[in-house]
Order: C-alpha cells, then sequence, then structure tokens
C-alpha cells in the first residue's frame, strides 16, 4: 500500500470516527473498534435509511461483512446511490451526458447484482444459481433511451480501496507446470485464449471467447511478460460479464475524489481495453 493511500485511509479514518461520535452522538463498545457501527443501520444516510433496510430485505441484498465498518465500500454506494436512483432525474442526465444518449427511464436497479444464468461458466450447475464466488457488480441499472433501447450500466464502488480483486487462478495450488504457461508468458495468452488456466487450461470459466479475448480487445503493448489481469482480474470479469449482456452495457468506477491509487488501478484496465463499450467514470 503507498503511501498516499495510506494518507487517505488515515484521514477518511479520522474524519468518519469524528462524525460518527461527534455528530451521530454514537460511541464504540471499546476503543479499538471505533471505526465500527454497532448498528449497521446508523452508517446508513438518515433521509434514505429505512426505505434502505426495505429494499434490502425484501430483495434479499447480501451484506458485506464489514459493511457497518465507516470505510465501507458497500455503504458508500447505498449512501450515494440508493437516493438518485428512485428520484431518477438527476442521474439519468448525468448518465445521459456521460454515452452521448438521452435516457429517459431506470426501469430497473439492482445491488449486488450478479447474473441469473451461468454466462461465465461459474457454476458448478447451470440449474443451481450459488450465492458465493460468482462474478457481481455493486450496482446494475437497467435504463431505457428515448429511442426506446435499452442500455445498462454496471458501478463498481471503491470508497478507500485502492485495488481490485486479483486472479484466483494464478496463486492456486492446483495451478503448476504446463498449465501455467498463460500465466507467465501473456504473449501466448494473447495467442490463444484457451491457455488461461480458469478459461480452458483447467477450468471451463468463459471469461474470454471467440469475441471477447485478449487479441481482439486489448492493447497488445501490455501482453510482454506474466498475465496482465493477474492483479485486476476483477476489472477482467466484470467487463466479460458486460459484453455478455443482452443490451449494451457500460461499466463505470465510482470512486472517492482523493482515492489517488484506484484511479491510477481503473486507468490501467481503460487503457487495457481497446474498445469505447465500457466507460469510466
Amino acid at each position: 500500500m503507498s503511501k498516499n493511500s495510506n494518507d487517505f485511509i488515515g484521514k477518511m479514518d479520522e474524519h468518519l470516527i469524528m462524525f460518527k461520535e461527534e455528530k451521530q452522538y454514537l460511541s464504540s463498545k471499546t476503543e479499538k473498534k471505533r471505526f465500527l457501527y454497532s448498528d449497521l443501520s446508523d452508517n446508513f444516510f438518515p433521509k434514505i435509511k429505512y426505505g434502505l433496510l426495505q429494499y434490502i430485505q425484501e430483495n434479499e441484498i447480501p451484506l458485506h461483512d464489514y459493511v457497518n465498518h465507516v470505510r465501507s465500500s458497500q455503504a458508500f454506494g447505498f449512501n450515494l446511490l440508493f437516493y438518485p436512483l428512485q428520484n431518477q432525474v438527476d442521474l439519468l442526465k448525468c448518465l445521459s451526458q456521460k454515452i452521448g444518449k438521452k435516457l429517459i427511464l431506470i426501469k430497473n436497479f439492482e445491488f449486488e447484482y450478479s447474473s441469473e444464468t451461468n454466462i461465465l461458466g461459474e457454476w458448478r450447475n447451470n440449474e443451481i444459481r450459488p450465492e458465493k464466488y460468482v462474478t457481481s457488480v455493486d450496482v446494475f441499472i437497467e435504463t431505457v433511451s428515448d429511442e426506446g433501447d435499452f442500455i445498462n450500466f454496471f458501478f463498481e464502488v471503491k470508497f478507500t480501496e485502492d485495488v481490485f480483486g486479483k486472479c484466483g487462478g494464478y496463486d492456486s495450488k492446483a495451478n503448476i507446470g504446463d498449465l501455467r504457461t498463460a500465466c507467465e508468458s501473456s504473449v501466448k495468452l494473447m495467442e490463444n485464449y484457451k491457455l488461461c488456466y480458469l478459461n480452458g487450461s483447467k477450468l471451463q470459466r468463459t471469461y474470454f471467447d471467440d469475441e471477447f479475448n485478449p487479441k481482439i480487445n486489448f492493447n497488445p503493448d501490455l501482453f510482454v511478460s506474466k498475465c496482465p489481469f493477474v492483479m485486476f482480474h476483477q476489472c477482467l470479469r466484470n467487463h466479460s460479464l458486460s459484453y455478455k449482456m443482452d443490451h449494451k452495457t457500460y461499466f463505470c468506477l465510482v470512486y472517492h475524489d482523493e482515492n489517488i491509487e484506484i484511479l491510477i488501478n481503473g486507468n490501467f484496465t481503460r487503457i487495457c481495453v481497446k474498445t469505447l463499450q465500457h466507460y469510466w467514470k
């Protein structure tokens, strides 16, 4: 973790703990856990709290283990987006400006979204949707344009995190010998995406296919040593999921203005992707 990240996290901790204790009058049980809310609902913006809790319960939205942490990205996403998703007008205007097309309606949205079908090959059984270990995005938004087109948005929310999820296959104990070919030589991965340990060399993921793969969609200058997705695998999976949606889907990064490190990492992936189908906010 860089000095910038440590400074930013320290600043946020100090500010948010002060707000919790001196503005909300919510003391902590112990000095060592001042960064935790006793009741997770106290971490939600008061204006939306009760409607949000009802939405979470009725839709069985899975909550992160540390959603009661003052720096929870999940709570940050709820507080930032739940009201605009309900009100629609300002968010539609913002998204319209970003993509250069007038959007008139938010037809549907879902926090902690994952596909209802096994389109990435991550399920053990095509009939049973697993609760964990599948690609998901923090927020899915389905909109309608003035021309009647359906346009989707994936929002990935990063508050103080400075990294994305890394590739689990790279460090897998079963990933040995020839199975590691594409991990250590990204040139070979570009030549044949099926060499990827997760995508076909060992498992049957479909993060890459004939329409979305390193040779077609990514900047070849980045494929010089080991696989460039090792530290950015979360982004790769999100992009792959967006390509497989029924309607055009933009992938957006939502972050705090002072989170410099995640912006740098986000720019890496933006440069990596050659197509303009995905927009980073």
